[in-house]
């Protein structure tokens, strides 16, 4: 049977697997898979799968298929719940990226977990209307976007500073952008 240590493990370390496990247990149901030898699954799988994976890491998918048939829905359940919150608490702002017209964006550098921003956006008149989009990277591939339309209001959990500027023949448009992902409303 599972632990969550190893439950955990292969949820970070190989969410592929997982889900092709997860698949086969609903495919096939728990009855199945343990009343099953793993050579015979595994014979069944190479037909669909032979072409993806090696026999060994079909045994392996088995092994582990039938490791989570063992388990209780309830802890299932658990674990995968437990697994997510654990990996989202893990997550730290990798980088962050701007999108905008004519914009001069750098990052900042992530301090004490936030996403800091500083960009600016030429403008052809001091209150145009300016969209500036910052997506937030997490490890896991996980993004997070945060979109600024000015004058409207950013995204809960996300400070902006904004401050126009007059230039030689238009306006510049200056942008600080601080955000926290647990902050962040969906």
């Amino acid at each position: 049977m599972m632990n969550f240590k190893e439950f955990r493990r292969l949820y970070t370390g190989d969410p592929a697997t997982l889900h092709i496990t997860m698949e086969l247990l609903l495919q096939n149901g728990r009855e199945i898979l343990l009343g099953t030898t793993e050579s015979e699954i595994v014979s069944s799988l190479q037909g669909v799968l032979q072409n993806f994976f090696t026999a060994e890491k079909l045994r392996e998918m088995v092994g582990i298929a039938k490791s989570l048939a063992a388990l209780e829905t309830s802890v299932l359940l658990d674990y995968m719940k437990r697994a997510a919150l654990a990996a989202e608490k893990d997550q730290e702002p990798e980088c962050v990226t701007l999108t905008a017209a004519q914009a001069d964006g750098r990052a900042l550098g992530i301090d004490l977990g936030y996403a800091v921003l500083e960009t600016s956006v030429t403008l052809p008149e001091p209150d145009a209307p300016v969209e500036v989009a910052i997506e937030l990277v997490f490890p896991g591939g996980e993004r997070q976007d945060i979109a600024v339309v000015r004058p409207t209001e950013p995204r809960p959990g996300c400070e902006v500073l904004v401050w126009t500027e007059p230039e030689e023949d238009d306006y510049t448009a200056y942008f600080h952008v601080a955000a926290r992902e647990e902050d962040l409303v969906s």
